[in-house]
């Protein structure tokens, strides 16, 4: 092992003399500095879990210490065109969410057949096109929310074709009368027209 020499001078109070003194000890026996850990996951499913068309299938994601990002990435899988679906996000203060005000966060496939997000009081898209979706195709999701003061979020959007990321929601407010999220504690997913119009999967939060 290797060592290391520290050098200085011992002083005696009473007779007023310094002493050199040579002090060498192994660096096995010096303390590391431990390295941060990443930030932990919050949750990890896997589902398949089906769209209703109520405010009935939500995942509870469980109640973490509130951090200032966070970040979700999910797979989407529309069972038909133009079905009107939506992703909600809502606090985990949130017990049995049943009103739309409940969720600040919504991700939608809308009844024109693209995905589009709330921002504030409707629903729009920051990308230059219209990002289109189909019966079957499995499409990547990854949102990050902010909170605090912020309470932004942005989307982006990948088929499973190209991989290609979109960005369909940039520095998007939370929904404009909805309660106040401090974290993230439900997903959500309701489909208007009806249930299994869209399944979700491969729930990853962190």
């Amino acid at each position: 092992s290797s060592s290391i020499t520290f050098f200085g001078y011992d002083l005696d109070p009473q007779a007023q003399v310094f002493e050199a003194c040579v002090f060498t000890t192994s660096l096995d026996s010096v303390p590391s500095v431990p390295t941060p850990s990443p930030i932990a996951q919050i949750v990890s499913l896997e589902g398949p879990y089906q769209s209703a068309r109520d405010f009935s299938t939500c995942l509870d994601i469980g109640n973490y210490d509130p951090r200032p990002t966070v970040t979700l990435e999910f797979d989407l899988v529309p069972q038909r065109s133009n079905i009107d679906g939506v992703v909600m996000l809502a606090d985990s203060s949130v017990r049995s969410p049943s009103r739309w005000k409940d969720f600040g966060v919504l991700i939608r496939m809308n009844s024109d057949g693209h995905f589009d997000a709330r921002n504030g009081s409707s629903y729009s898209f920051s990308s230059e096109e219209p990002v289109p979706y189909v019966a079957g195709a499995i499409y990547h999701v990854k949102v990050v929310v902010e909170f605090g003061l912020v309470r932004r979020y942005d989307v982006f959007v990948s088929t499973s074709s190209n991989g290609e990321e979109i960005q369909i929601a940039d520095n998007f407010s939370f929904r404009h009368d909805s309660k106040r999220m401090q974290d993230v504690g439900k997903v959500c997913m309701r489909s208007i027209h009806g249930n299994d119009l869209y399944r979700l999967l491969n729930l990853s939060a962190y």
